[in-house]
């Protein structure tokens, strides 16, 4: 019989353990590259996601409003609507509205900011923020359609209006309203808290001389007018807590002027006015408002639509590989955010009919 040795294995060799660590380095590697860049993919993606739907939200809140401006229910365009809110309350409420509103007060534009909360240089701050250097600033003025049909209490010497309730008008107390009938219109301050507008029945406006300049209206209304909430709107760019650069919406009608942020992440607004030349409802040019209102020959009555320019930036500074850096009129970011443009141009339907 022959004996054949076996030589046992009893490890690796130094040559065998390198090429393995080797290996196992490189598909390490292969991996954690791998999930790099997926994770830099989603979170590109899920940064830009969110920056098209800030400037969606953006357009949603800016659109319906410049649709409506200028709207006061069935009366004619161009009849007077008088304003009774009494001018020292006004003032000392901070509530911006002017002395006579009309279809040439239902729109005016603000171009290139300069950073200064006083926007028409009256001595008067009309904004609660300073707004972004370079920015535009818009000012709508509508009456919005609520159910408030008038049930009682029109007598000439009453200062009480009764509406049909349930409606949606949202009366509280100091707020506007506006009453219009297709003649003429009246704008006046609610001195009393209404009373519940979500039961069947009806619901008590008071319009007395504390906030108004006195309890009557302009005219006797009959039962076939409405009441509307009046919205008086600033549209403008300003920091938020975070120091990022957000769209924010005024109330001008309500006292102290409330402000609330809108939409983070919106860092430019740029806003041409469409200008019917030819009185045939179509924009012909179109014009910035310090251009529209230096013009002379045209002004913001002219104007039939707007031309709407927003940037928006994804609100992380870490999402581009690269930096880049961007300039606005003044200003300039030099950061790592994605930025995109959308446009839009808004008919202002109030003015087409």
């Amino acid at each position: 019989m022959i004996l054949i040795n076996k030589k046992k294995q009893n490890g690796l060799t130094i040559i065998e353990v390198m090429v393995a660590l080797t290996i196992s380095m490189i598909l390490m590697g292969g991996v954690i590259q791998l999930f790099l860049s997926n994770k830099q993919t989603y979170r590109t993606t899920e940064a830009l996601s969110r920056l098209q739907e800030n400037a969606r939200f953006a357009l949603g809140f800016l659109t319906p409003d410049i649709r409506m401006a200028g709207f006061q229910g069935c009366r004619n365009r161009g009849a007077i609507v008088t304003n009774n809110v009494d001018p020292d309350y006004a003032a000392d409420n901070n509530i911006d509205i002017d002395a006579i509103f009309d279809t040439d007060g239902a729109i005016e534009g603000y171009s290139n900011s300069d950073g200064d909360p006083d926007i028409d240089g009256d001595g008067t701050d009309e904004l609660s923020a300073a707004p972004l250097v370079g920015s535009d600033i818009l000012l709508l003025q509508f009456a919005d359609s609520c159910d408030g049909y008038i049930t009682g209490n029109l007598l000439p010497d009453n200062a009480n209006i009764e509406i049909a309730t349930p409606n949606s008008c949202g009366l509280e107390k100091n707020a506007l309203f506006m009453i219009s009938d297709c003649q003429t219109a009246d704008i006046a301050g609610i001195s009393n808290t209404p009373g519940d507008a979500t039961s069947v029945g009806s619901q008590t406006i008071t319009h007395a001389a504390n906030i108004n300049i006195g309890p009557k209206l302009g005219t006797i209304y009959s039962s076939d007018a409405e009441i509307f909430s009046f919205k008086s709107y600033t549209f403008y760019l300003a920091l938020n807590a975070n120091g990022n650069p957000s769209l924010w919406r005024q109330d001008n009608t309500m006292a102290g002027t409330p402000t609330e942020e809108l939409v983070e992440g919106i860092e430019d607004m740029q806003i041409s006015y469409g200008v019917d030349t030819d009185s045939d409802k179509v924009a012909d040019i179109y014009m910035k408002a310090a251009a529209l209102h230096s013009d002379g020959t045209y002004d913001m009555d002219d104007v039939v639509s707007i031309r709407m320019s927003l940037t928006a930036s994804t609100t992380a500074d870490n999402v581009s590989i690269t930096t880049s850096t961007v300039s606005y009129a003044a200003r300039s970011y030099t950061d790592k955010r994605i930025r995109k443009t959308f446009n839009a141009t808004i008919a202002l339907r109030n003015r087409l009919e």
